[in-house]
């Protein structure tokens, strides 16, 4: 182009110098032409802009969805392998439960048998019976004790004991203004 431009600039100064007006309609003619040519490479360059602008847009559209997919399938394994926890975790607190019943159940019995060990049985003698007359006070005192422990573990359980000591306990602070808490941090992040 700056070749075109040089000539066209020696052109017309040649053609001023001599006046001559064929020479002048010729330079003219030629200054159109190259101010059209320039025209059409500003609008040709103006739509490769336009056209790599959409390109552009087009590409990063394909990176975030592929991003998104990929947070997609990680969220799906997150969410199973959340509910396999749950599910272990539920049972392994059943296990937990049935064993502390078992617990609850053997205890006493177990505390008083230990009580009873020590010289409630006669066990030297061959002619008297075995047990001695005290072991009626075991089966006295290890079944009512056994019932009193399943009959407060009922209780901790099913009474609403949470909501009659909040009104003992002291309340915890609120945030003041412009923080915000855990709960509603996570609540916030997890709404789209």
């Amino acid at each position: 182009m700056s070749k075109e431009v040089n000539k066209l600039r020696k052109f017309t100064m040649v053609a001023d110098n001599e006046g001559d007006s064929k020479d002048h309609e010729k330079s003219s003619r030629m200054v159109d032409e190259l101010i059209a040519c320039h025209i059409n490479t500003c609008q040709n360059l103006a739509l490769r802009a336009e056209y790599e602008e959409k390109r552009t847009q087009t590409q990063l559209a394909v990176v975030y969805q592929y991003m998104t997919q990929k947070e997609a399938i990680v969220n799906s394994k997150i969410a199973y392998t959340s509910a396999t926890i749950t599910t272990k975790s539920k049972k392994d607190g059943s296990a937990m439960k049935a064993i502390a019943v078992l617990t609850m159940f053997f205890l006493p019995g177990t505390f008083l048998a230990t009580i009873f060990a020590m010289l409630l049985f006669n066990w030297d003698t061959g002619s008297h019976p075995i047990i001695k007359d005290s072991f009626k006070y075991y089966w006295a005192i290890a079944v009512p004790m056994t019932i009193l422990v399943l009959l407060l573990w009922g209780l901790s359980v099913w009474l609403p004991w949470k909501e009659w000591l909040s009104a003992y306990l002291p309340k915890k602070p609120s945030p003041t203004r412009g923080e915000v808490s855990i709960k509603e941090r996570q609540y916030s992040e997890a709404i789209p």
